[in-house]
């Protein structure tokens, strides 16, 4: 552990010293993965000291709908989803390439570089019922969201709110651009009959 936030520390507050050995890692790990294409990815752990990490299939069509859960939601590390965010084409990819094939260097905002080999994995099943619940729960709420998103965001929509709400609650005070109306007037009429003073 000490290692680790030792490493972490350094690569955040002085990249540049460390992206030599990133680059020969780099370079190391590709040409070992072009010499065995049936790489196992645990033995490049054990080679080379990097870490591996598992992301399960993400569930696909929970409840009949056509949501597609994210990888975040199964990537616990992070480092695919940060990958696939950034590259459109990457996480097309991941869903149509076929087992064994193997993407990267990903080089990550962090400076940290990522290989991924696509496994034959069945999505998990604690996942997918999960995400069949939350579906069914949310989305009414997730179509009511886009609807007031989409208002609210209209260049043709006008916040009065607070305006109307006044007028309802009470009634005879001025409204706010009344109020900064009457104030200009008063401001223009004091202008003019000083003006009028002075000449």
């Amino acid at each position: 552990d000490t290692l680790y936030y030792a490493k972490s520390l350094i690569n955040a507050t002085d990249p540049d010293s460390v992206k030599p050995y990133i680059e020969v890692a780099q370079t190391s790990i590709t040409n070992y993965i072009a010499e065995n294409p049936d790489v196992d990815f645990h033995e490049i752990e054990r080679l080379f000291g990097v870490s591996v990490n598992l992301v399960e299939a993400s569930v696909y069509n929970p409840a009949g709908s056509q949501f597609m859960a994210d990888i975040s939601y199964v990537d616990m590390a992070g480092q695919l989803a940060s990958a696939v965010a950034s590259d459109k084409d990457l996480y097309k990819n991941l869903y149509t390439a076929e087992e064994g094939k193997v993407f990267g260097p990903v080089s990550l905002s962090d400076g940290t570089v990522i290989f991924v080999k696509v496994l034959a994995s069945d999505p998990s099943v604690t996942l997918a019922y999960t995400m069949s619940e939350l579906y069914e729960q949310y989305a009414p709420l997730l179509t009511s969201y886009d609807a007031r998103e989409a208002i609210l965001l209209s260049p043709k929509h006008e916040n009065k709110f607070t305006e109307k709400f006044l007028e309802m609650i009470l009634p005879g005070i001025p409204s706010s651009s009344e109020s900064a109306g009457s104030a200009s007037d008063e401001a223009s009429s004091g202008a003019g009959a000083d003006a009028a003073q002075d000449v």
